[in-house]
């Protein structure tokens, strides 16, 4: 649809994280605590923090990143962010 935005992934604002030797640990209000110890996930995550939010941007740097085919890389790519979605730790804006 011409002239629709994309939507961007952005951290929740109310999420406190930090990365520790190359794994995430991130603690929603609630007290929920959450480790993302893939390289993978974590650099999707520090590609969101970076702005770099839009799927298709998120979906190109995982490819020039990692050695994996297209159609995989989307589909870990959806599930990965409807697990962060799902726990709070990010949203769409």
């Amino acid at each position: 649809m011409a002239g629709k935005k994309a939507r961007k992934y952005v951290v929740a604002r109310n999420v406190a994280w930090r990365l520790v030797a190359g794994e995430l640990f991130a603690i929603t209000p609630d007290g929920r605590q959450h480790h993302v110890e893939s390289p993978t996930g974590v650099f999707i995550w520090s590609e969101i923090d970076k702005g770099r939010s839009e799927r298709a941007q998120l979906l190109k740097a995982v490819l020039a990143e990692f050695e994996i085919d297209p159609k995989t890389a989307a589909a870990d790519l959806d599930e990965f962010l409807a697990s962060l979605l799902s726990a709070a730790l990010i949203s769409l804006e």
